[in-house]
């Protein structure tokens, strides 16, 4: 998880699946450092304070591309 980005949605992190999928990005986090042992996250935003109860998604980017050579 360390250096993944991660959405922070206009959505309530017990919503519906298909609810949190379509709701509208609120802005993203960077993921600077993940500390196991104490299960803690270090996270870059671009606005102080504390997090919002939101839903966060976490995706991969860029996606895979299939191999258009054949």
């Amino acid at each position: 998880m360390q250096n993944a980005l991660l959405a922070v949605k206009y959505a309530s992190p017990i919503d519906a699946q298909d609810t949190i999928r379509d709701a509208s990005v609120m802005g993203y986090l960077y993921v600077a450092d993940v500390d196991n042992s104490k299960r803690k996250i270090r996270i870059l935003s671009p606005v102080g304070g504390r997090l919002p109860t939101r839903a966060l998604v976490w995706g991969v980017w860029p996606e895979g591309v299939g191999d258009l050579v054949g």
